[in-house]
């Protein structure tokens, strides 16, 4: 039970500290498939407990949140300190 969760760490903690290093896009790529990733573990946990979900709906708005939080960020939009962007999505997502 513990090897795999061994086994996933030792192949992950190289590709995150790369990803890392790297930063800006494939920083917000990794983010953006881990969430959508995220996502569609916590619909498909719903699902199975008898929950309704709205699984496009999820992905929609988690998808809406992150490209609001990257773009916000981006220096060739000007300097966005106080963007409530992210807010207003995650806001309206609720």
């Amino acid at each position: 039970m513990i090897l795999p969760r061994i086994l996933t760490a030792l192949v992950l903690t190289p590709l995150v500290l790369v990803v890392i290093w790297f930063g800006s896009l494939p920083y917000f790529l990794f983010v953006f498939g881990i969430s959508i990733l995220c996502i569609w573990e916590f619909s498909l946990m719903a699902e199975q407990g008898g929950y309704p979900n709205q699984m496009i709906m999820s992905f929609l708005g988690g998808a809406a949140l992150v490209l609001a939080l990257y773009f916000d960020g981006l220096a060739l939009w000007g300097p966005l300190h106080r963007a409530p962007s992210p807010y207003f999505i995650f806001v309206i997502w609720m």
